[in-house]
């Protein structure tokens, strides 16, 4: 913060390029206990001063959505008592009174964000940003390792928030533990978690207006277990009532190497409360806490013979195969559970849950929803030349290598400097010295589905450095 205070225009361009400030807003309940979804190097609850961190590492043009962001998670409009808001181990609190944004209005971040992202670490998607009742998610992708912290080896991983509840947990920052195999929830091979140090990796992303389709790979992580393929399908529908509903479609495919192996699927249901049913002659669970009424209620579609079990925390069922495939389908919302009508077997059944109906096509090998179709987000790309130079200093800036699965109807700029403009490519002339974020936004002829009104800004690329 002292660094970008003080004019150094490298320092706010690398923390632009890494986009910290996105994964705040995707992975934080707002709860009074302030849970955020858990991977990599993180742990249960930002605190540290993180949360204030963030709002400083926000471009000035989305300051409005990150201070509505702290307002719900750990500010005024958190529902925990007012000792332990701002941070409630003190660390941030002097970070926050600095960071803050009281300059701006505080606007909703879903009038500009989709409900998902994709991070170096894995998929994130959220519900809304009104209040603890949205669903978060987490899919981990872990493509990169970060040797000086607790780096779990979350390739595949799942963590489901909501209501707030953990219903589906990880590790966080326990993940050196020798035990730490029984807190992970994804995919066991003969009773082992992937090693520290190894990494997985991403297939495809697609975004609808309300909901996205994520498909993670187990990379050297599962390589390294014998697995030569690995992957993990996260289909998450949110178009339930008020943001407060999801229904989730998690598909695994396992390939061994060479021989048979022990698969098991894994969930760390923590503290929740779980009871094992069986609906349409499959296995089923509900996961709930004392005293909440919102629940995770799920089916195992395939392996229908599955025996659920649950032991300290966790639930599970085994697969012993050389190659094998799972799908569980979960809704997660708050009263009465609701009930599946699952017809068919092995990959040709369909699992229909309040009128949404979830398959498996086997050419494309991807599920399929009855009302969503899942695409790339368009991609925002841009150059400015010259970089820096004097004032005054005129720049060209062009956005030709964006690109999008339909035609690209508009390009919006803004120069950080208070002024606009349109098309492929623009030219501006900056008279002020100083350090400016350009941003793009990009609007192609898709119908909305990823972002409100078809519209996705990105804020990707150059900063023209004036000299003085």
């Amino acid at each position: 913060m002292a660094a970008i205070n003080i004019g150094d225009g490298e320092m706010e361009l690398a923390l632009s390029q890494k986009q910290h400030h996105l994964v705040g807003l995707y992975a934080s309940m707002f709860s009074p206990t302030f849970d955020t979804l858990n991977w990599g190097v993180g742990g249960a609850i930002w605190d540290g001063g993180y949360a204030a961190l963030v709002m400083a590492m926000t471009p000035e043009g989305e300051k409005p959505y990150a201070r509505w962001w702290f307002d719900r998670f750990m500010g005024v409009l958190n529902p925990a008592p007012d000792s332990q808001k701002f941070d409630r181990t003190g660390q941030g609190r002097i970070w926050g009174l600095l960071a803050y944004p009281e300059h701006v209005e505080p606007r909703d971040p879903a009038e500009r964000y989709p409900v998902a992202i994709e991070d170096t670490g894995g998929f994130f998607m959220r519900s809304g940003w009104q209040d603890q009742d949205e669903v978060l998610v987490f899919l981990g992708t872990d493509r990169a390792f970060f040797a000086p912290g607790w780096d779990a080896p979350d390739a595949l991983s799942l963590v489901v928030l909501g209501h707030g509840n953990r219903y589906i947990n990880g590790p966080g920052n326990t993940a050196h533990q020798a035990t730490a195999k029984d807190l992970f929830s994804t995919i066991l091979v003969n009773n082992a978690v992937p090693q520290t140090g190894r990494t997985g990796g991403r297939e495809f992303f697609g975004l609808h207006e309300n909901g996205a389709y994520a498909i993670a790979t187990g990379g050297s992580a599962y390589a390294g277990l014998g697995v030569s393929t690995a992957q993990r399908h996260l289909l998450a529908d949110f178009s339930g009532e008020s943001g407060q509903t999801a229904l989730l479609g998690v598909f695994d495919r396992l390939r061994s190497s060479d021989a048979a192996r022990e698969y098991r699927w894994q969930i760390n249901t923590g503290e929740g409360q779980v009871v094992l049913d069986n609906q349409d002659g499959r296995p089923g669970f509900t996961i709930t806490r004392p005293g909440n009424d919102g629940y995770l209620v799920g089916w195992v579609v395939h392996p229908a013979n599955a025996t659920l079990q649950t032991a300290d925390g966790r639930l599970f069922f085994n697969t012993t195969a050389v190659d094998a495939d799972l799908w569980v389908v979960m809704a997660v919302g708050k009263g009465t559970p609701p009930s599946a009508q699952i017809s068919g077997s092995g990959l040709a059944a369909a699992v229909t849950v309040d009128g949404v109906t979830l398959g498996f096509d086997v050419t494309s090998g991807r599920m399929i929803h009855n009302q969503m179709t899942f695409e790339p987000p368009p991609v925002a790309s841009f150059t400015v030349t010259p970089s820096s130079g004097p004032a005054p200093l005129s720049v060209t800036v062009n956005a030709a290598a964006s690109s999008s699965a339909h035609p690209i109807l508009e390009y919006e700029w803004n120069f950080g400097d208070g002024t606009t403009a349109s098309g492929v490519s623009a030219s501006h002339t900056y008279t002020v010295p100083g350090t400016y974020t350009v941003t793009l936004g990009i609007v192609d002829a898709a119908p909305p589905r990823s972002c409100p009104k078809g519209r996705c800004t990105l804020p990707i690329g150059g900063r023209p450095r004036l000299l003085r």
